[in-house]
């Protein structure tokens, strides 16, 4: 046994040696050191077998070493940009095993695992696609009794047409782009593949997966946390898998899975016709989904693992009763897929067997009732296949039409101007023109029907049939109204159907600047200054029902974040999560003070629930008690992000308020959380509440400390925000802070940055702690930036009462976007040791308008808009430029 090439660092190094289980005892060991020659360029220097002996590794630079005996080497790579992609392999006959790690991780959790697929005819391992954030990486390579090569390539920014690595969990699912395919390698057996896409809407969706060119793979289908449609295995001397259903809106994810590594494979999906047969291996997964028969009646459904428990398919419904027959094909009674035609309750209807000469078939009868609608369920059978022959005169009436159809109708959908705005906050129309031709000699009566990708959206023009003599040919104007907040990254498809001819048109959306959030400039303005009765920072909170003691957070653990709905914030980090059905009503909202006047409902969908989650109608109830709520209202919501706002034709006094969403914006997976991002109530509080000057600088008011000068820890995060990993401790507050001799500055803003008139100041000192007391402060005030210019108000001296409370009243109300305090230190003994000064526990600061004034910045003032009472009050012309460039506001309710 030797060690070769081996070069290590300068130190001391002992060697041990350890004989083979059940060798016997040598008569000699010979032990040698001897010198070697340089390393050439490109040479694995060894020892290279822990990360701190690690051997850099450039882009395209490869490097070349033996391993002798069962060995591995670590190599290192530094990302420079996380936007590219890289391909890392390590080629020779005796490599087992190549891992990529981030440097600033644990060993244990590696980012991708190489297989010896995608190397063509190499022996060895390889990663493609492989995207690296701009870190130091290390690679692990193993082997045996092997001469190897590693080389690791940049392949720039973005490859075209491929998967992304690493995406071995859902978090990191490469995005599926509609009707575009993508390939990929599955390396390692325990390592998916996962692949995400999104539905705006209900959709027919078609997904095709080409097999590997080596190995095999395994398809599942979520919806959300539901598997719902699991395939069996695929290799590579099969067709490619096709599956066509209708699925309900919603985030999808398709995993690819094997029991082995697979070679290069294909998957895509795109948006199709809602109303298509089966064209592949149906995904009618629900009775709200079912799939129409097949024309010629024949369930050929072959991939045994495929789709839930049950498939389901919808009958045509007749005018009088009839007899419908199912043959149950299969090599014997084990291999034939079971059946029940079943109404809308779930109820079956009887079967009758049937003689039958046909060999591997049983035959059985129904007796199907005039009306509907009925379906046909099935399940896969104990050999996992589905093979039925449903004969239905029904069925053979509705083929032979469609047939006649087909051979003599013609249409087209041209839309005018293909270009959609993105993101736009309000809805988009669009004009299109049907035409439709009868090329036939019969006259035919056609059915009608539209849809769009995405939900909410309606059509004008389309009639429910359409008349057409042989040889006519007619145009239909049609008219599109699609939602608010069209992506930027997916399609909007338009179907229309005439008889059995579908025409599509494929639209794309564009980056806009006119996006918003639905609500007209004059609606949102004219509830300017009015008073949210339904923020938390105001005092308003959820009660429980029975009790009537405030609740926090979560409720009956149905509930979760309650608070998030009227913190006065809308986000994807932080909303409410309900886990209650259709109809199911959040605990009592106790609004702000005594309640008040309610003039207009505010909604904001800005949240992490996809739109799927969304609430789209919701019942609002009012009362002076928490058990005597009576219906108000019902909102009917769009799902984009932004303000939705709904003025009450008459206002009406309430102090408690109930929120009982009513339906969802589409089908939820039974995990799923759904919600919205914020509530708002607005109106004119009651008297008491009215009249108040509240604080300004306190946190839940979004009162906020933005920096300190000199630095100090001590007087971070100064009035108590939410954010506790970064407040002083205790006992830093008690302490006091230590005496330099030099004057330090608080920096502090008001809620949403806004500009407010104020009026006095408090400064309150707690007599448990440490330190010299405060006795000069100078005032300072600026309007556009924590950085001043700024512009002196006051010197501060302090007179304490007996509460060591102290109050400035400024000689004349000032406006202040930003408040500024220097704080002179106090005379110390030049004897004293490390002197200190005593941190104030709480400072206020109060603003000269009423709460109820109309003129407070606690009022609204449109969602995260600084602008506010400081631009409503001023002329355009006293003005600084810089403040002009958004429209300056002047209307307010009841002025």
């Amino acid at each position: 046994m030797a060690f070769e090439r081996l070069q290590p660092p300068p130190g001391d190094y002992y060697l041990a040696v350890a004989l083979a289980d059940r060798r016997p005892e040598p008569d000699t060991l010979r032990i040698a050191l001897q010198s070697d020659t340089p390393p050439a360029d490109g040479e694995v220097v060894e020892p290279v077998d822990r990360r701190d002996w690690a051997m850099p590794l450039g882009d395209g630079f490869p490097l070349a070493g033996t391993f002798t005996g069962e060995r591995r080497g670590y190599f290192r790579l530094q990302v420079p940009d996380s936007s590219d992609a890289w391909r890392i392999q390590a080629i020779g006959d005796g490599i087992d095993e190549l891992r990529v790690y981030r440097a600033d991780q644990s060993g244990r959790h590696y980012l991708a695992r190489g297989v010896t697929a995608g190397l063509g005819e190499l022996e060895g391992v390889g990663i493609d696609n492989l995207q690296l954030v701009a870190l130091p990486h290390y690679i692990r390579v193993e082997g045996e009794d092997t001469e190897y090569r590693i080389v690791a390539e940049n392949l720039g920014p973005a490859r075209p047409g491929w998967e992304r690595e690493p995406n071995h969990e859902p978090e990191l699912a490469t995005e599926l782009t509609a009707g575009v395919a993508l390939r990929g390698n599955l390396y390692h057996s325990n390592r998916p593949d996962w692949y995400r896409f999104y539905l705006p809407g209900e959709n027919g969706v078609r997904i095709e997966l080409t097999p590997p060119e080596q190995g095999s793979i395994r398809p599942t289908l979520y919806w959300g946390d539901d598997d719902i449609a699991r395939g069996g295995s695929i290799d590579q001397d099969d067709g490619a898998m096709v599956l066509t259903g209708r699925l309900p809106a919603g985030e999808y994810y398709l995993a690819m899975t094997n029991r082995d590594s697979a070679g290069t494979y294909a998957v895509s999906y795109d948006l199709a016709s809602p109303w298509g047969e089966v064209a592949g291996h149906a995904l009618s997964t629900s009775r709200e989904h079912a799939m129409s028969l097949p024309g010629d009646g024949v369930v050929n459904l072959p991939h045994s693992e495929l789709g839930q428990e049950y498939q389901w398919f919808r009958l045509p419904e007749g005018e009088a009763p009839r007899t419908v027959t199912v043959a149950r094909l299969g090599d014997n009674r084990l291999a034939r897929a079971p059946f029940e035609i079943i109404d809308v309750q779930g109820q079956a209807l009887e079967r009758e067997s049937v003689d039958s000469d046909r060999d591997r078939a049983e035959v059985e009868r129904v007796e199907v009732p005039a009306g509907g609608p009925w379906y046909l369920r099935t399940t896969s059978a104990r050999l996992g296949s589905i093979e039925l022959e449903v004969t239905d005169p029904l069925l053979s009436e509705r083929h032979a039409r469609e047939q006649d159809w087909q051979d003599d109708i013609e249409a087209t959908l041209e839309v005018q101007g293909e270009k959609l705005a993105a993101w736009h906050g309000q809805a988009q129309r669009l004009d299109s023109v049907l035409r439709v031709t009868n090329g036939g000699e019969q006259r035919h009566e056609l059915p009608l029907a539209a849809h769009a990708s995405q939900a909410g959206w309606r059509v004008e023009g389309l009639d429910g049939s359409m008349a057409l003599a042989p040889g006519e040919s007619r145009e239909l104007p049609l008219t599109w109204t699609l939602p608010p907040g069209l992506a930027d990254d997916q399609p909007v498809m338009l179907f229309v159907q005439a008889g059995s001819a579908v025409v599509t048109a494929r639209l794309s959306t564009t980056a806009s600047s006119t996006g918003g959030s639905g609500v007209s400039d004059e609606m949102r303005e004219a509830l300017f200054g009015r008073v949210d009765l339904a923020w938390a920072g105001l005092g308003a909170h959820f009660v429980d029902p029975d009790s009537g003691e405030p609740l926090e957070q979560e409720w009956q653990r149905r509930v979760d974040g309650l608070g998030y709905l009227i913190d006065g914030l809308s986000s994807a980090g932080s909303y409410l999560m309900f886990q209650g059905e259709p109809g199911e009503t959040l605990p009592p909202l106790r609004l702000a003070g005594e309640g008040g006047e309610i003039q207009a409902l505010v909604i904001n969908q800005r949240s992490g629930h996809a739109p799927v989650e969304r609430w789209r109608e919701i019942e609002v109830s009012v009362g002076d008690s928490p058990d005597s709520l009576e219906p108000l209202t019902t909102l009917l919501l769009e799902a984009f992000d932004g303000e939705q706002v709904f003025l009450l034709d008459t206002p009406v006094e309430a102090k408690y308020l109930g929120i009982r969403p009513l339906l969802f914006w589409g089908s939820v997976s039974r995990r799923a959380d759904t919600g919205i991002g914020q509530l708002r109530v607005l109106g004119e509080p009651s008297a008491e509440l009215a009249e108040q000057r509240l604080d300004l600088l306190e946190g839940v008011r979004g009162g906020h400390w933005i920096y300190s000068d000199p630095e100090r820890g001590a007087l971070h995060e100064f009035n108590h925000a939410a954010r506790e990993q970064v407040l002083p401790s205790e006992r830093n507050m008690q302490h006091g802070i230590r005496h330099d001799g030099n004057p330090t500055s608080m920096v502090f803003g008001f809620h949403q940055q806004r500009a407010a008139k104020l009026e006095r100041l408090v400064w309150q000192d707690d007599p448990e702690w440490e330190g010299l007391p405060v006795e000069h402060v100078r005032v300072y005030t600026a309007t556009e930036s924590p950085v001043g210019p700024w512009e002196r108000q006051a010197a501060w001296r302090m007179e304490r009462d007996d509460e060591l409370r102290d109050e400035l009243i400024l000689e004349e109300p000032v406006w202040a976007r930003y408040l500024r305090l220097e704080i002179r230190e106090p005379d110390v003994d030049a004897e004293q040791r490390s002197p200190r000064w005593r941190r104030p526990a709480a400072i206020a600061a109060f603003e000269a308008a009423p709460l109820g004034s109309s003129e407070s910045i606690l009022g609204y003032w449109g969602q995260d808009a600084q602008e506010g009472p400081f631009e409503q009050v001023l002329a355009e012309a006293a003005l600084p430029a810089e403040w002009m460039m958004r429209p300056v506001h002047r209307k307010i309710l009841g002025s």
